[in-house]
This record gives structure tokens, sequence and C-alpha cells, in this order.
């Protein structure tokens, strides 16, 4: 018990106290060194044991896979009198965890003791599939699944694990083109590709591209909503935020921190910033979300850039969290847009004496004297 639940110091006690400790008990031990990723006590406990059965070579051989240790695993795994199908899935996952993304000698050797087992189940496939998909091998991804004896609904699932992994890689890369095809090379396609793509696209500022996906997504959910409302939110775009938004609170899809936040930085595009200041007490009341700091600092940068600075340093003051630079900041900004140098250089002191240490700071204050 108290290995499963993280406590290796009490698992120790407790073993401690058994005067004459039966497999059960060493095995029990071992299990708790090796899931908590104690290596050394997990194999110090696999070396004393009197007697050991395919539990505890399981236990040490997985203790090492799951740390990429793939020369110590395959050493125990040779040890081994009796193998199961959990031995082989853990040699193939060390193999597969080793070495870097472009690292075909682990490729070949998770493939030779993949190719090697007796009998497979989908953690097998899964763990191939995906060393394949972290190494950019998609050719090979697909030359796996298509020998898949029976495509289930589990082995599908480890195959859109793979292509999620390698797709969403090249996405956040900022490659989107490439992005794109792998998306549309995709065997099957589930939400978590679908908003993949959709962030990708709206990450990199492309809007109207994001629309277009988020148009043809069958199926939606608040992570869609929200990627799609913060890239026109992102673009300047506030007439189609508003529009987005209030379609997402009709469809029932409860709004949450990151939806205000850009349905804040619309209304700013717009002009409305007292609407977006009343947004800080709507969001509460209307539909249980509370509002952070960075709601305040989005309305206070509106009423900033808007002329109404007096307004932005009192909210700034006053609201519930402590201000930091950035806050200040775009009061000092705001304050040398509207040539209000008081209003500058008391932002610029706020922030200065907020960190001392950053010159950033410093720059600002001499900007707000020098205006």
């Amino acid at each position: 018990m108290y290995g499963k639940c993280g406590s290796v110091h009490d698992a120790h006690a407790s073993f401690s106290q058994i005067k004459n400790p039966n497999l059960f008990s060493w095995s029990t031990l071992l299990v708790a060194f090796a899931q908590n990723g104690y290596l050394e006590e997990a194999k110090g406990a696999f070396d004393r044991m009197p007697q050991r059965d395919v539990v505890a070579w399981n236990s040490i051989l997985g203790a090492y896979a799951q740390n990429g240790q793939s020369l110590e695993a395959e050493r125990f795994y040779e040890r081994m009198p009796g193998r199961d199908v959990i031995s082989a899935n853990s040699i193939v996952s060390a193999f597969a965890r080793s070495g870097d993304p472009a690292g075909a000698g682990d490729l070949e050797a998770a493939r030779e003791a993949f190719d090697a087992m007796g009998e497979r189940n989908a953690v097998a496939w899964n763990a191939l599939l995906t060393a394949y998909a972290d190494a950019a091998r998609m050719d090979a991804v697909g030359e796996v699944f298509a020998r898949m004896p029976q495509r289930d609904t589990v082995l599908h699932t480890a195959l859109l694990v793979a292509w999620n992994s390698f797709f969403t890689a090249s996405a956040q890369s900022g490659h989107l083109d490439h992005a794109k095809e792998l998306f549309d090379a995709m065997p099957g396609k589930n939400l978590v590709s679908w908003n993949a793509l959709l962030a990708a696209f709206a990450r990199n500022g492309h809007a109207h591209d994001a629309r277009l996906i988020f148009d043809s997504m069958e199926e939606r959910n608040r992570v869609s909503w929200n990627a799609v409302i913060a890239a026109h939110a992102h673009s300047g775009h506030g007439e189609e935020v508003l529009g987005l938004f209030r379609a997402m609170v009709l469809e029932g899809v409860d709004p949450d921190e990151a939806s205000f936040a850009s349905l804040m930085l619309g209304f700013n595009h717009l002009g409305m910033v007292g609407v977006s200041r009343e947004h800080l007490v709507a969001m509460r009341e209307d539909f249980g979300v509370a509002p952070g700091r960075d709601h305040y600092c989005c309305v206070a940068d509106g009423l900033g850039k808007s002329g109404r600075l007096g307004e932005a340093e009192e909210l700034i003051r006053t609201m519930p969290f402590s201000a930091d630079g950035l806050a200040w900041g775009s009061l000092v900004a705001a304050g040398l847009i509207c040539l209000e140098t008081e209003y500058a250089t008391r932002a610029a002191q706020q922030a200065v004496d907020l960190d001392p240490r950053d010159s950033g700071n410093f720059v600002l204050l001499s900007n707000a004297h020098a205006s």
C-alpha cells in the first residue's frame, strides 16, 4: 500500500519490521522502489532476495526500462529464467525510450525485440508506434499499423497517440505546411488531432485559416472554441471575438479563464473598455469564473491605451493581486503614448521598486523622464 502511494520510506520501514520476509514481502519492497524511480535501492533489494519470481524480474526490468536505461534493462532481460508478454513489452519500451530521436540503433533494437515477441498486446504495439513517431518515421508507423492483426479501438487509439505525438511536435515548431500534410495523411483523426491542428494555426497568427479549420470540425469542445477565439483576439478582430464568444455560450459550452481573457482583449480592440471592465464582475456572477491577474491587467491596459490613465492606475493599485512589472509597464507605455509623463514616471518608478535588478525597468524610468 505504501509503495503504491509513493511513500517509499514507509514501505521500507514496514518491511524492516518483518522478521522473516517472504517472497511477497520482498516483491512489495522491490515494486515500491521500482515504481518510484529508486533504481539503486530496487537493484539492492532484488540482489538480496533469497528467491525471485516473474513479478520480481519484471519489476526490476520495468524500472530500468521506464528510465531509458536500455543496456541495464537488456542485461536483466537476458538473465531472466522465464519471460512473459510483460517482460517483452518492457524491453521494447526500454529501447524505444533510450537515445535521441535520430537513434536508429535503438529503433532497430526495439524492432528486433518486438519481432521476437511470441505474443503482442496493445502496450507492445503502442511502444513501437510511439518510438517510430518520435523519430519522425511515419512511414514505419504506417507499416506497423498495417501489420496489426486486429485494428480494434485500443490499437487504433495507440496509432492516433503516435500520430498525434509527431504531428503536434511539427505544429508546435511552426512547420505548418508539414503539420497539415501529416494531418491529411493520418489514417484516423480524433478531437485531439483537430484541436492540435487548430491550435497550430491559431498560435502562429493565421486567424482566417484557424476559423476555416474550426468550421470544418464535426466535434468541438472548449479547447476548440478557446483556440479560435484567441486567434481572432490576438489578430485584432474584435467583432469576430464577440460573435464567437456568444456562439460558444449559446451552444452550451461554458467559458473559462482563457475564454474571458480573449473576450476582454476583443473588447479592447473595439474600444469597449467600459464593457471589458464590467466583465470583471459579470464573469464571476454570470458564469462562476473568478477573474485573475491577467484579466485585471488586460482591462487596465485597455483603459490606459484609451487615455483613461487615472482609472487604469487605480485598477492596478486596487486589484486583489500584487501588480507585477508587466502591469506597470503597460501603464508606462500608455502614459508615453498619451503624453502623460506624470503617469508614465510614477508607473516606471513602481516597476523599478518592484524589481531593482531588472535593467528593463530602469529603461522604462529613463524613457519616462526623457519624455
